[in-house]
């Protein structure tokens, strides 16, 4: 359980297709004007899915952090202060390479499958 206080974060609001009921914390990328899961390693991402949506085709709408600390998945050990990125799966796990889109910097550690707090970046990095 993340020991990082609850701090307001900013959402943007969105619709979605997809059941992303089991996804909370996990990234959301925009996709034909949809949320959906983030599926590529290191790849943009719009922020952080932060309540569980079982869209369908009448469209359910969704909430994204897209500023300020909250809470996300993770998908490898991460210590604090590591720059997070997206995995295939959704989860985030340490930035490894040079050129990838960092959604993320840890606010403490934890573990594969650990929930923890984050501080939301949202931006492109040449760094690793």
């Amino acid at each position: 359980m993340s020991q990082v206080p609850r701090t307001p974060y900013i959402t943007a609001g969105f619709s979605t297709q997809t059941d992303l009921s089991s996804n909370q914390f996990y990234a959301g990328v925009l996709s034909s004007g949809l949320i959906v899961l983030a599926s590529s390693k290191g790849a943009a991402c719009d922020g952080i899915i932060m309540e569980k949506v079982k869209g369908d085709t009448d469209e359910g709408a969704i909430q994204l952090a897209i500023s300020g600390i909250c809470r996300a998945k993770i998908g490898d050990t991460v210590s604090e202060g590591n720059y997070l990125i997206t995995d295939t799966d959704g989860t985030l796990i340490p930035d490894d390479a040079a050129d990838q889109f960092v959604v993320a910097q840890a606010l403490e550690d934890g573990v594969d499958g650990d929930i923890i707090g984050v501080r939301l970046i949202l931006a492109p990095t040449t760094t690793s």
